[in-house]
């Protein structure tokens, strides 16, 4: 998620300071940069006006690429193509894990589903393979299989479910996102202007 500098606000700095770019420089990184951290806090409670997710997790998935200069740009960054179902307060029940995703969305069970810590401490919720007629959804079966050698344990893998532009999408959509931060970044590049004039 890119935001640009308004050309004529770019035009404007670079002749006002002609003779001293470092400066022109100054203020616009600055500006920039506090726009960039604006637009991560504007990502992170649209999304949790959707989401049942803690503001920790959420913010962990959004970083802030600072000021580029050759771009005369910054970016706010969204890691993952989806968010993980641990991230939603899982609950383990014995025949799963029951979660609910959106807030005003109902609790869903998924069968067979486990909440579990891998080696690396990484935690997770977590499905095994399953190739029999059905898929076996209890914690009882589940100690058996800790029992059984390693080697012929079932795989598991970690599941996932929305990812973080859709959610943002359902209550604002991402252009809105990107030209309140337009004008935001044309009122911070103002107010650091006046700032160095102030200074002269």
């Amino acid at each position: 998620m890119e935001v640009k500098m308004n050309p004529d606000d770019k035009a404007k700095i670079a002749a006002l300071f002609a003779e001293t770019p470092k400066i022109a420089s100054r203020i616009t990184k600055r500006a920039v940069d506090r726009t960039m951290g604006t637009v991560k806090t504007t990502v992170s409670r649209v999304a949790r006006e959707t989401l049942n997710v803690y503001k920790r997790d959420l913010d962990q998935n959004i970083g802030v690429l600072k000021y580029d200069v050759a771009k005369a740009s910054g970016a706010v960054t969204i890691v993952g193509a989806s968010l993980p179902v641990f991230d939603f307060k899982p609950v383990q029940l014995l025949s799963g894990v029951q979660v609910r995703i959106k807030k005003k969305g109902p609790s869903k069970l998924i069968p067979g589903a486990f909440i579990a810590k891998m080696k690396t401490g990484h935690e997770g919720v977590f499905l095994r393979e399953w190739h029999g007629p059905k898929k076996p959804g209890s914690i009882t079966l589940k100690k058996q299989w800790k029992k059984m050698p390693e080697k012929y344990r079932l795989p598991a893998h970690e599941l996932f479910t929305t990812s973080l532009p859709e959610a943002v999408g359902d209550k604002m959509p991402m252009d809105q996102i990107l030209a309140d931060a337009g004008d935001n970044l044309h009122k911070n590049l103002e107010r650091e202007l006046n700032y160095e004039l102030s200074k002269l």
